[in-house]
């Protein structure tokens, strides 16, 4: 167990910017609570202060991913490893154009209560060897963290990679991205080949009413607008329900499992027997 500490932060990592060169660093420490946001703190060598306006969920950016796993993270070529069009899920790396990183988590007992990453601005800066460095470093500048070497995924040469050598980024989030994806394809096309379409159909139905004389026939026309707007009304109503539930913030997982099986049966005739014990 490597120990690692509580004082003048600041100075803690611009001392070890300088003593391992890197470009940037960069300091989360993490409130104990249910639901902690994460930020970033401190910083040394950056290029602005943006790092200031990042807030992120678990799971989401370095600082979320490392929360969430639990687990350091290298990346010898932010480039390779990470999409282009996901980049932006990782403000850190855009505010201060990091090529290559290491990030790793700072223990409290069981709890990550700190994320320090440390990086450069050009590809292949850091590699295992580095990182290693940098935790056996760490005892020397602070005092009331830990760094734990199982805890971190220091089994070997590599962290956590697997046989076939695709990067880290790619393993850790590759089935949320893929899920991510199908419900962005899923959305497009029920917006493109369903409230599209209906939107032009009352746009058609209010242009031809122009051009009648009749006021009866307007008023026809108008009442064919109406209700085909409500339709549009109760298909976004459901769309935002099937994104996000606000049952599932006001009563819960339990509750919201409970009436969505409750909605599918009354809507396919399908008997749905719901069962929770969390």
């Amino acid at each position: 167990m490597v120990s690692v500490g509580d004082s003048d932060f600041q100075g803690v990592i611009d001392g070890l910017r300088a003593e391992f060169g890197f470009d940037f660093i960069a300091l989360s420490l993490i409130a104990a609570t249910e639901q902690p946001v994460l930020t970033w703190q401190y910083a040394s060598g950056n290029l602005n202060n943006r790092y200031k306006r990042i807030v992120l969920a678990s799971g989401r950016g370095i600082a979320g991913i490392i929360y969430k796993t639990g687990r350091a993270l290298l990346l010898a070529d932010v480039n390779r490893e990470i999409p282009a069009d996901e980049m932006r899920e990782y403000p850190i790396i855009i505010a201060e154009g990091l090529g290559s990183l290491a990030a790793v988590p700072l223990w409290k007992g069981d709890d990550i209560r700190g994320i320090l990453l440390a990086g450069f601005r050009y590809v292949n800066g850091v590699d295992d060897m580095l990182l290693q460095k940098l935790i056996e470093y760490l005892p020397q500048k602070f005092s009331a963290y830990s760094v734990d070497a199982v805890q971190t995924g220091q089994t070997g040469s590599r962290i956590e990679r697997a046989d076939d050598e695709r990067p880290v980024y790619e393993l850790m989030t590759h089935r949320v991205l893929e899920a991510q994806e199908m419900e962005r394809r899923r959305i497009s096309r029920e917006l493109h080949d369903g409230l599209a379409q209906e939107i032009l159909g009352v746009q058609m139905i209010l242009r031809e009413s122009k051009y009648l004389d009749s006021a009866e026939e307007k008023d026809w026309h108008v009442t064919r607008a109406i209700e085909s707007l409500n339709s549009i009304l109760d298909e976004v109503r459901r769309m935002a329900v099937e994104l996000r539930p606000s049952s599932l913030d006001n009563l819960g997982l339990t509750a919201t499992l409970a009436a969505h099986t409750a909605w599918v049966s009354n809507s396919f005739g399908v008997r749905v027997q719901f069962e929770s014990d969390i």
